[in-house]
């Protein structure tokens, strides 16, 4: 039986409502400069292997040797009887946390990091701040099964700085493309499970990934590199962003990589001119 036998929708209907979905969604960056959206249908995976071979070709063909292309990844309608991926990200850096407290790598995914142990994962080569995690994923009975996705299809992006040469001895990365692995898309009244990619948006690394308290936390460090006083006028910080952006932009750029600074945003987006599918972020439940 086909899946649009199963669900009512073609794969022409499919690929209408994740482009509307899309153009509609606030969050997603980069609409109109990306368009169109490469749509693949895989609600016919029967397994969690099926499952994780779709992930694998969508991050290959969303990389793309750097000239990333915006991508979704269509399963099965969202049930108590589909498969579900716990990570939120087809590629996310573990954290870990030391006898002292202190916190190694990214503590967005530490809890999660944790549950991954728990099934008898450990880093090769030990801990460290930027180690991908492997993908979880869970079939609608039985446990959840452990995969590594090859070291070769995780294309990463030194970031150093223009000016600046002790910006490299960070040793700071980021995946040139990271698609999320917990989106909805709803057509009519179905919730599709779906993998989706645009491209960074540089000021999603320099404003929140690399400088928030509760990620790599690095204001404080940057601003000691730029000799900038972190004092009561907040203006510091405004510094440290616009350097870091400028190092983001810079590294994405020079790699070849696919990257959009937030001067290239259509913000504030439209309103939408007629009821359209709702795309979320909904992370699957992994606990």
């Amino acid at each position: 039986m086909s899946p649009s036998s199963v669900d009512g929708h073609t794969e022409e209907a499919l690929s209408s409502a994740a482009a509307v979905a899309w153009h509609h969604h606030a969050r997603l960056a980069g609409w109109p400069m990306q368009w169109p959206l490469t749509v693949h249908d895989r609600r016919g995976c029967a397994d969690t292997d099926d499952v994780f071979a779709a992930c694998l070709e969508h991050l290959a063909q969303a990389t793309n040797d750097g000239k990333v292309r915006p991508l979704i990844t269509v399963f099965a309608p969202r049930t108590d009887r589909t498969h579900r991926i716990w990570n939120s990200h087809l590629v996310r850096y573990g954290c870990w946390e030391g006898r002292d407290g202190d916190l190694l790598g990214d503590p967005l995914n530490l809890e999660l990091t944790g549950a991954i142990e728990a099934l008898g994962w450990r880093p090769r080569g030990g801990p460290g701040r930027f180690v991908p995690l492997p993908l979880v994923i869970e079939p609608p009975r039985g446990r959840p099964r452990l995969y590594e996705v090859p070291r070769e299809l995780i294309l990463e992006v030194p970031i150093t700085h223009p000016e600046y040469d002790w910006f490299a001895r960070l040793g700071l990365r980021w995946p040139a493309v990271s698609p999320v692995s917990g989106m909805v898309l709803r057509a009519g009244h179905s919730r599709y499970a779906a993998v989706f990619n645009g491209w960074h948006a540089g000021h999603e690394l320099s404003g929140r990934s690399f400088v928030e308290f509760n990620r790599y936390n690095l204001l404080l460090r940057i601003a000691r590199g730029l000799m900038v006083e972190s004092d009561d006028d907040a203006r510091w910080i405004d510094r440290v962003a616009t350097e870091l952006a400028r190092a983001v932009d810079h590294s994405y750029r020079t790699a070849g990589i696919t990257v959009s600074d937030h001067t290239a945003l259509p913000y504030p987006l439209p309103p939408p001119t007629h009821p359209t599918p709702a795309f979320t972020h909904q992370p699957s439940p992994w606990r």
